[in-house]
């Protein structure tokens, strides 16, 4: 980094820092949700396939990580200002794999809120119902009777 840009410098890992805590917010709002016993992993949580998430929280989810991942690029930024020019590859390498980084955190944000508002809104609308599916994993079901009876026939087929 050049002597005469740190004000520049400190400015981003400011607005970089508050990416982070909206981030976090988001992350925490995610999470924090009674478990059941049918969760299987950080994301895959039935409560948010049970029709009691809230719908104002897939919309905070999507906007808390949006803002905190637009904020958090001025971090990526400032790292990358860190890296000498000599080493631009590593520095191209470093500033994609953060940006990389945002992406896959603002689609986490994204792709459980969709999940959630599809059922506490549109699933009841077409008469989705969640059910467990045969390996005990609990989905969220269009015309379920009819997939469940086609998953039974499938799995005595291939004598699973």
């Amino acid at each position: 980094m050049k002597k005469e840009e740190p004000k520049q410098f400190i400015h981003w890992c400011i607005l970089g820092a508050v990416g982070c805590g909206f981030m976090a917010a988001g992350d925490w709002l995610l999470g924090c949700i009674p478990l059941q016993e049918t969760d299987t992993g950080l994301f895959n949580r039935a409560y948010y396939l049970s029709g009691s998430y809230g719908l104002w929280r897939p919309i905070l989810t999507v906007g808390l990580g949006a803002i905190g991942g637009f904020l958090y690029y001025f971090v990526v930024k400032a790292l990358n200002a860190d890296i000498d020019e000599k080493y631009r590859k590593i520095k191209n390498v470093q500033f994609l794999c953060g940006i990389f980084t945002v992406a896959v955190a603002l689609t986490i944000h994204t792709w459980v809120a969709t999940m959630a508002w599809f059922a506490t809104y549109l699933g009841p609308r077409i008469g989705a119902e969640i059910r467990t599916v045969p390996g005990g994993h609990v989905s969220f079901i269009v015309q379920a009777e009819r997939y469940l009876d086609l998953m039974e026939t499938f799995l005595q087929r291939n004598g699973i």
